[in-house]
């Protein structure tokens, strides 16, 4: 009998067989808006279901929002909430389509 190892890098993972599809999809990939952990693709980019929402509700409502920072505002995980005209912004620069899903 033959016996083999196939030694790996140790920066190689592996998706084991009883994960999921969709739990590997959103550890691997982030928000392209703002980097929080993605739950897919929406309006045509990998968002986050908070972007996602975000997005759906300021299209929908065709609401215009005006930055009181000179649209320097860093959108982030944890400053998305702080400048909603610098976020939908973002949201448009990184491809989210309006007429999208």
């Amino acid at each position: 009998m033959i016996c083999s190892i196939l030694l790996l890098p140790s920066n190689y993972s592996t998706v084991l067989p009883n994960e999921t599809a969709s739990h590997s999809l959103s550890t691997e990939f982030s928000s392209s808006v703002c980097h929080d952990e993605a739950s897919g693709r929406h309006y045509g980019v990998v968002a986050c279901f908070g972007c996602k929402g975000f997005f759906r509700r300021t299209v929908r409502a065709g609401k215009n929002y005006v930055c009181r920072y000179e649209q320097k505002c860093k959108i982030d995980k944890a400053g998305r909430n702080v400048c909603r005209s610098c976020r939908f912004q973002k949201c448009l620069q990184v491809g989210m389509e309006p007429d999208g899903e």
